[in-house]
């Protein structure tokens, strides 16, 4: 799966995952300071800004994973808003080694995002 992402600055590796109401437009604040001490990876999630939904199933955590192995990235800090928190999390469970630090903001939990209260 291709997804557009943008990798600026260099230092220790940080993964953008915007909300599901966003694009990776989401963390242009962030690009003026963050890209002096980290390199900065932000990912159009599958469906949204520049990344069409190319398969089906859509594999969001799979789409993150591609796109830092397409930077040669193994291993990095993952900050998700909403969407992209729960992809975080999900990404986290499923390959561990990728995530050496997790920021989670408005993330719902996969295990019970589903379910009524």
């Amino acid at each position: 799966m291709s997804v557009w992402h943008d990798l600026r600055g260099e230092g220790p590796p940080v993964v953008l995952l915007h909300a599901g109401i966003a694009d990776s437009r989401l963390w242009e604040p962030q690009l003026r300071s963050f890209p002096q001490c980290h390199s900065v990876l932000r990912v159009d999630l599958p469906g949204f800004g520049n990344s069409p939904l190319d398969t089906n199933p859509v594999s969001l955590r799979g789409a993150v994973r591609d796109a830092m192995d397409a930077e040669g990235i193994d291993r990095a800090a993952v900050v998700g808003v909403s969407l992209g928190g729960n992809t975080a999390l999900e990404l986290a469970l499923e390959s561990p080694e990728l995530v050496s630090a997790l920021v989670l903001v408005g993330a719902g939990s996969p295990i019970t995002s589903g379910r009524r209260r």
